[in-house]
């Protein structure tokens, strides 16, 4: 997105009220495809089991060319509904253009990351102070959050820690913010002597 359009998007998030602050939403992979079909399930039934899916809206991008996984994904939700009396609240949004994937990113409160790629979106997500990102540990996207960037993200080493990660969401996403804030600073003073 040109900054220009993206210092215009973001200037709705400066104000903190009802209409802007994100809802109690975990988006499941920031892109199409970003977790295979059986680790979604898994995430989900870890999130039921951790007595999470009752009380968040959950998020996923489905790709077209796995339709199939959108039918299979449905009969566990079914299973939920109708056996474990679990109704998740989940939608399944088509590609759009910038401002809408950003807006429907924003919303959320808790984004699991895949474990490479897709980091443009977790720090413009970090950045705006919408939420807490959840990575798997020593994952690349990990190490590049942590290690370079220095902000906290809720690691994992399975979908049961993630699922318990987000029921106790003890990362400070205001600091978090603070940090990113400072980095891009940095990296903007260093590229402005390099190419002064």
């Amino acid at each position: 997105m040109p900054t220009a359009l993206w210092d215009k998007f973001t200037n709705l998030y400066l104000c903190d009220n009802e209409y802007t602050k994100p809802e109690d939403r975990i988006l499941i992979g920031a892109k199409r495809g970003a977790f295979s079909l059986s680790d979604t399930i898994s995430i989900l039934k870890n999130l039921h089991q951790e007595g999470v899916l009752e009380n968040n809206k959950c998020m996923l991008f489905i790709d077209k060319k796995h339709k199939s996984h959108r039918i299979f994904i449905d009969l566990y939700l079914s299973y939920l509904k109708l056996i474990k009396k679990c109704d998740v609240d989940i939608s399944f949004p088509t590609p759009a253009n910038n401002i809408t994937y950003n807006a429907l990113i924003m919303s959320c409160s808790h984004l699991i990351l895949q474990g490479r790629g897709s980091m443009t979106t977790a720090r413009s997500f970090i950045t705006q102070a919408r939420g807490v990102v959840h990575v798997e540990t020593n994952s690349p996207n990990d190490i590049e959050l942590t290690q370079s960037e220095g902000v906290e993200v809720a690691g994992f080493n399975n979908f049961r820690d993630l699922a318990i990660n987000i029921k106790n969401n003890l990362i400070d996403v205001n600091q978090n913010k603070l940090i990113m804030e400072d980095r891009y600073r940095f990296k903007y003073d260093v590229l402005t002597k390099i190419y002064k």
